[in-house]
């Protein structure tokens, strides 16, 4: 009986180093042509996307069981997606207003937009987010744009993805 108990007790401590954890982030991109912008949700693992805020810029930045987020932390987080998260229109470059986050599960949703775009030939999304965190990172990208739906999954290495109409 010794024996059971003590296998069942090295194969349950073998199978919690084999737990595996996700990481992953899933970004919309949707072109509202009534409203002439393209409109973007990314959805980020919480824990994950403070692991990375504390990592760069402050160890006190929290988005973690805090009611609301710190003007500090909110500009931590802009100037991380500034940095990884490019979106080029038609070859250009373009800056994009981030409008806001909001909490869901253990997810955040940050919103951004890209505002003044009368028509759309190409777009091309950079998505390195989280990459500096780990290298099993992977940025799940679905457009919807003119009609034409296309999903990416970008990862190290490849973290660029192009429509062209």
């Amino acid at each position: 009986m010794k024996r059971i108990v003590l296998l069942a007790l090295v194969f349950m401590s073998m199978s919690a180093f084999t737990l595996h954890k996700y990481y992953v982030s899933v970004s919309e991109v949707n072109y509202v042509k009534e409203e002439q912008a393209v409109q973007i949700i990314t959805r980020l693992y919480i824990d994950d996307f403070e692991a990375i805020l504390k990592q760069r810029y402050d160890e006190k930045a929290s988005l973690i069981n805090t009611p609301e987020v710190s003007s500090l932390t909110m500009s931590y987080i802009k100037k991380y997606f500034k940095k990884k998260f490019v979106i080029t229109i038609n070859g250009e470059k373009k800056a994009f207003n981030f409008i806001g986050k909001e909490f869901e599960d253990d997810m955040i949703l940050c919103y951004i937009e890209v505002p003044n775009i009368e028509s759309i030939k190409t777009i091309k999304i950079e998505n390195s987010l989280l990459f500096d965190l780990t290298e099993d990172q992977q940025n799940m990208v679905h457009f919807d744009v003119n009609g034409k739906k296309k999903s990416f999954i970008l990862r190290q290495g490849n973290d660029k993805g192009m429509l062209n109409f």
